[in-house]
């Protein structure tokens, strides 16, 4: 599901080498490792329709110097699963998650080309208040440079009240 979210939400944004060099194998492997080894303040959730996986957030402490801040490490919906509620879900059940943990903010970074999902977090109250840049690339692949926008929430308390909208899907922790 993280492979073909990535190549459906990229495309266009990232070069079709990149994305296609994507190695299923090697990205579960990293998936499984990382959920065994999640520490205890970090938080996967997956989101299922009729027993099908169609989203998944992973949330934590914020990787920058900001104490109190959680962030949403990675958050994605199959296409066929967006506009359904299942982001809104998943989003507001990692800020409830972190909540929990003693983090009142959050932070998220997305691609700054990613107007859809830049969209959908100013929706949800985040403000882009952010920017930094990174470097992408495959193994024994060309490296590709990028920009992304930090989207904050001060406090989650309006986005943890939020529901999923009508969503049939089910969220639940890893």
């Amino acid at each position: 599901m993280h492979v073909d979210t990535w190549r459906s939400t990229y495309r266009g944004h990232f070069p079709d080498t990149l994305l296609d060099g994507l190695d299923l194998e090697r990205w579960t492997a990293q998936r499984e490792r990382r959920l065994r080894e999640a520490a205890a303040d970090e938080v996967n959730i997956v989101a299922e329709r009729g027993g099908e996986v169609v989203g998944f957030a992973m949330a934590g402490p914020a990787r920058e110097t900001d104490p109190g801040m959680g962030e949403v490490y990675a958050i994605y919906v199959r296409d066929g699963a967006q506009r359904s509620g299942v982001g809104t879900a998943l989003l507001a059940e990692a800020a409830r998650r972190l909540d929990a943990l003693g983090q009142r903010g959050m932070l998220i970074w997305v691609l700054r080309e990613n107007a859809k999902g830049r969209s959908f977090y100013e929706r949800m109250g985040g403000r882009a208040e952010r920017e930094k840049a990174e470097t992408l690339g495959v193994p024994s692949g060309p490296r590709h440079e990028i920009i992304e926008i930090g989207y904050v929430w001060d406090d989650t308390g309006p986005l943890r009240s939020r529901s999923a909208g009508g969503s049939s899907g089910s969220t639940q922790r890893m």
